[in-house]
C-alpha cells in the first residue's frame, strides 16, 4: 500500500506564505508513489496563493482567522473527512498544535520555515515532540532558536528546502516593466521577505532612496514592495513629499518572488525575513543581492562572494552596496552567477523530495531521524552559523 501523507496548512499570518505552499508541491511532483493529501484551513487568500503555488488536490475548510486550534472538534471532523491517513504533515505551528491535541496518536512532522519569535519557541518546547514526530527547520539558524528555547536536539532537524528552477522566467523583464510602466534603463529594486509584508517599508525605501540620490538619478530607481508592507504608507507619503511620486511600484506578485525578479536588478534583503525562502529564489533568478548581515542571510551568503552584505538597521550603508552594484557591471555579474550557482547546487527540488521521504520512512517506524546531509553552501563554510546559532524574531 502506498504511503498516504496529509499535509495541513492554516491561514494564520506567516504561515502560508507562497514559497512555502510552493515547497508542498516540490513533494508531490517528487514523490509520485506516495498518496498526498492537502487540508487548508483558512478563506479565499489561501486558495489563492495555494493555486499560485500550484498545489492541487487541495480540501478548504473555514477557521475563524484561519486558525486550525481556534476550532479544535471542526478541524477534527475535517481530518477525519480527508480519509485514512498514515502521517501528518504540519506547515504552521497552529496546525502542529491542533494535531498534538485532537490527533495525539498520529505520527507527524512539523516544517518550520522562517525565523520564530521566543514566544513561538518556548510554546514548542512545552508542547514536546512525542517519538513518532519530528520538527524539520529549513536551515540552522531556526534549528538554533528553537534549541536555544530548549526543544530537543534528537527531534529537531534540518531540511533544506527545494527549489523548482523551471518557474523563474528569465525572459518576462520587458513584459513586467512594460507593466509598471518604466523603461528596461531604470533600476529597479525588490524587497524580499519570507513570509511577505513581514519587513518595514520604511527602512527599504530610506536605503533605496539614498541610492537614487547618491547615483544621480533624480527620476530613476524604484522599489517593489507588497500592498500589505507594514508602514507603506508613511514609505509612500514620504517620497511624495521628496517629488519622488511612483517611486514605489505596488504589486501582490512579489509574494511568488519567481514572478517579479525577472524584472528586477537588486534584490533587497532585511531584516528577519532575510533568511527566508524568498532569499533562496533570488540567487536562483540570476538578480544580485544586497542584505542585511543577520544570522539568518549569513547561513546562505557570504558578503562579497554571492551578496553584498550591510550592518543591520543602518540604510547609508546599504544604500552604499546598492549604488556599488548598480555601478559596476563586472561586479553584478559575479555575485549573480555565483549564488545562481549554488542554488542550483544545493536546493534541488530531487533531492528535497527524496530526503523528506526518507524522513517520513523513519517517524513511521519511530527511528531516529538522520536528513542527509549536504556539503555547507557560502555562508555555513565561513561562518559555521550551521553548528546551531540564532537570533530572536520580535513577538
Amino acid at each position: 500500500m502506498a504511503l498516504r501523507i496529509l499535509h495541513i496548512v492554516d491561514g494564520e499570518e506567516g504561515a502560508s506564505s507562497v514559497p512555502l505552499l510552493q515547497l508542498i508541491r516540490e513533494g508531490q511532483v517528487g514523490m509520485h508513489d506516495v498518496d498526498q493529501r492537502v487540508l487548508l484551513v483558512g478563506g479565499a487568500a489561501l486558495r489563492r496563493r495555494a493555486a499560485e503555488a500550484g498545489l492541487e488536490g487541495c480540501t478548504m475548510r473555514g477557521a475563524p482567522g484561519g486558525r486550525a486550534w481556534i476550532s479544535p472538534t471542526s478541524f477534527q471532523r475535517a481530518v477525519r473527512d480527508m480519509g485514512d491517513v498514515d502521517l501528518v504533515h504540519c506547515w504552521s505551528v497552529g496546525a502542529w498544535s491542533a494535531s498534538a491535541l485532537m490527533l495525539r496518536a498520529m505520527p507527524r512532522v512539523l516544517t518550520v520555515s522562517a525565523p520564530v519569535s521566543r514566544r513561538v519557541a518556548h510554546w514548542l518546547r512545552v508542547m514536546g515532540c512525542p517519538q513518532r514526530a519530528a520538527v524539520l527547520a529549513v536551515s540552522s539558524t531556526i534549528r538554533g532558536q528553537l534549541l536555544g528555547a530548549g526543544s530537543d536536539p534528537a527531534s529537531v532537524h534540518v531540511l533544506r528546502p527545494g527549489l523548482d528552477l523551471g518557474r523563474v522566467e528569465h525572459g518576462a523583464r520587458a513584459a513586467l516593466r512594460s507593466q509598471w510602466e518604466i523603461d528596461d534603463a531604470t533600476p529597479v529594486v525588490a524587497l524580499l521577505d519570507d513570509p511577505p509584508a513581514r519587513t518595514g517599508a520604511d527602512g527599504a525605501t530610506m536605503a533605496a532612496s539614498l541610492a537614487r540620490a547618491a547615483a544621480g538619478a533624480a527620476d530613476g530607481l524604484r522599489l517593489v514592495v507588497h500592498p500589505d508592507q507594514p508602514r507603506l504608507g508613511p514609505a509612500r507619503h514620504m517620497m511624495d513629499r521628496v517629488g519622488a511620486n511612483g517611486f514605489h511600484l505596488v504589486d501582490r506578485r512579489i509574494e511568488a518572488p519567481w514572478r517579479v525578479l525577472p524584472g528586477c536588478d537588486v534584490a533587497l534583503i532585511l531584516g528577519d525575513g532575510g533568511g527566508g525562502l524568498a532569499l533562496l529564489w533570488a540567487m536562483a533568478a540570476n538578480v544580485p543581492i544586497v542584505a542585511e548581515a543577520t544570522y539568518a542571510a549569513c547561513e546562505v551568503i557570504e558578503d562579497r562572494h554571492s551578496a553584498l552584505l550591510a550592518r543591520p538597521d543602518h540604510p547609508p550603508l546599504l544604500a552604499e552596496r546598492i549604488r556599488r552594484l548598480l555601478g559596476d557591471a563586472q561586479l553584478r555579474w559575479k555575485l549573480r552567477d555565483t549564488a545562481r550557482h549554488e542554488a542550483y547546487s544545493y536546493f534541488s527540488r530531487q533531492r528535497y523530495a527524496a530526503s523528506l521521504k526518507v524522513v517520513y520512512e523513519q517517524v513511521l517506524a519511530g527511528n531516529p531521524i538522520e536528513v542527509p546531509q549536504l556539503e555547507a553552501t557560502g555562508g555555513l563554510r565561513f561562518s559555521g552559523a550551521g553548528r546551531g546559532t540564532g537570533e530572536w524574531v520580535n513577538g
